[in-house]
């Protein structure tokens, strides 16, 4: 049997049971405190549940905040609806 690192180290793709990469995996469900995954060996029948921990992100999209109310340019509002 695989340890928990050595599972982890080979990304988790085979059973740390038998080995075997015959594995289905259920839903992910996702709380405070990570994420959880079961999953079960089609081999040898063992089941385990994957947990996931945040490390950070990626491809971030910066947005301009919306205008407070006050702070409205109200400039485009002072032309005439019709040319």
């Amino acid at each position: 049997m695989k340890t928990t690192e050595e599972y982890v180290k080979a990304d988790g793709v085979y059973c740390p049971v038998c080995g075997s990469g015959n594995l289905e995996c259920g839903p992910v469900q996702i709380d405070n405190e990570g994420a959880y995954q079961p999953v079960v060996c089609n081999n040898c029948f063992s089941s385990w549940v994957d947990t996931y921990k945040l490390s950070g992100y990626t491809e971030m999209d910066e947005c301009t905040p919306p205008l407070e109310e006050d702070d409205t340019d109200h400039r485009k509002y002072d032309q005439p609806i019709y040319a």
